[in-house]
């Protein structure tokens, strides 16, 4: 028997940072971050269907079907943009933000591999919570902006009621109630 050779790095040297190598052999960086990114775009309303639709089953109902955020989408996508007459052009923007700030998050958290990412090192768990935050306060603030109460009230609404998922799982799994 003969000795075997070691063929990894020398004891003491330390690894190469990212510079433009691939993680596997078969996808670059650059291309499994805008697969990330487009796994939660395209993903999000699935998941969101699936959620419906259980949540009807439990309550005994048929429920909507699985692919309705994805109708429901394209049936936002075509209509036009209306803004009230007071509001500036952050009102239009809001959404965009808001959009850019989610598609940003699958950048910092990796969602299908367990590589580390280049944008990695700028935000963590609490990075993202941040940047779910930020598109929150800016659709609010959007909200605001109209100075129609009604808008004020409904982003209020939507903000109180965004967080009731998290209340009804407390509720429903514990012996204590939320």
């Amino acid at each position: 028997m003969g000795r075997r050779q070691y063929r990894g790095r020398a004891a003491g040297t330390a690894r190469q940072p990212y510079r433009g190598r691939p993680v596997s052999a078969a996808l670059p960086i650059p291309v499994i971050q805008l697969l990330q990114v487009l796994t939660v775009a395209l993903g999000a309303p699935a998941v969101t269907g699936v959620i419906a639709k259980v949540e009807a089953r439990l309550q005994g109902r048929r429920g909507p079907r699985v692919l309705q955020p994805y109708y429901d989408l394209a049936k936002l996508a075509r209509k036009e943009s209306l803004a009230p007459e007071q509001a500036s052009w952050f009102f239009l923007a809001a959404p965009l933000i808001a959009v850019a700030a989610y598609l940003t998050i699958p950048l910092l958290i990796p969602v299908l591999t367990s590589y580390g990412l280049p944008l990695g090192y700028m935000g963590d768990i609490l990075g993202g919570g941040f940047l779910l935050s930020l598109a929150s306060f800016v659709i609010a603030t959007a909200a605001v902006e109209t100075g129609s109460p009604y808008a004020q009230l409904g982003s209020s609404r939507a903000k109180t009621f965004r967080r009731s998922p998290s209340r009804w799982c407390c509720s429903s799994c514990s012996p204590w109630r939320c």
